[in-house]
């Protein structure tokens, strides 16, 4: 019976640099800081719901890139998964957060 020859960095910058060059590696980083940064300005909102749901994608984001220092975790479609899903809901917050500031500036 074969072995599994896959072969992976331990890291997921460093393999994604190595499989997808500096465009894939910055692409990669730049959805995490994203991520990150709109979850983390949704997260001061009035709303308890939306500051929660905005904590949650914060602490995933960086559990991602944390596990990602040590793992290769978008090897498996259930990460790379996850990692979709959390960008695009903290692209929804921040989308949903530009109008309300933009009315709190105009009403000011």
């Amino acid at each position: 019976m074969p072995s599994d020859t896959r072969v992976f960095a331990n890291n997921a910058f460093l393999e994604t640099a190595a499989t997808t060059g500096l465009l894939g590696l910055l692409s990669l980083v730049a959805a995490l800081v994203a991520a990150a940064w709109a979850s983390a300005r949704a997260w001061r909102s009035p709303s308890p719901d939306r500051g929660a749901l905005a904590a949650t994608l914060l602490a995933v984001t960086v559990a991602i890139a944390c596990h990602g220092l040590v793992d290769y975790v978008l090897a498996f479609t259930g990460h790379y998964l996850v990692l979709g899903i959390v960008v695009g809901a903290a692209a929804g917050l921040a989308r949903e957060a530009v109008p309300a500031a933009a009315a709190r500036e105009a009403a000011a």
